[in-house]
């Protein structure tokens, strides 16, 4: 019995071949096996990596002594109330005012 080995289509990118008598695949052969070549590539077709603009400047200044409690727009005592964090025994002060100005400053994603 010959054993009959055919390869795969081009639309397969496997490394083996499929043996049709024992119904299994087979690898490539170390003679088949593709070699790099080493060459230049042109400066117009490498990928280059960036970002658009610094996203840390986007973001809204926050004071590291921030002031008590100052009303917005949308975020007014009673919405601060309800959401507990002048009230908060579990932050410090400084932090419950640190988390303030934060929500004031981005209140309108708050809305």
């Amino acid at each position: 019995m010959s054993t009959q080995t055919r390869s795969r289509p081009k639309s397969s990118q496997s490394k083996a071949l499929y043996n049709g008598n024992a119904q299994c695949l087979v690898y490539k052969k170390v003679v088949n096996k593709v070699h790099p070549v080493s060459g230049t590539i042109h400066k117009g077709i490498r990928i280059i990596q960036q970002f658009p603009e610094d996203p840390l400047r986007m973001l809204p200044h926050i004071s590291p002594y921030p002031p008590a409690f100052l009303l917005g727009v949308h975020l007014t005592r009673e919405r601060m109330e309800e959401l507990g964090l002048l009230k908060n025994e579990f932050l410090w002060p400084e932090k419950r005012r640190l988390v303030a100005q934060v929500l004031l400053v981005n209140e309108k994603g708050l809305v």
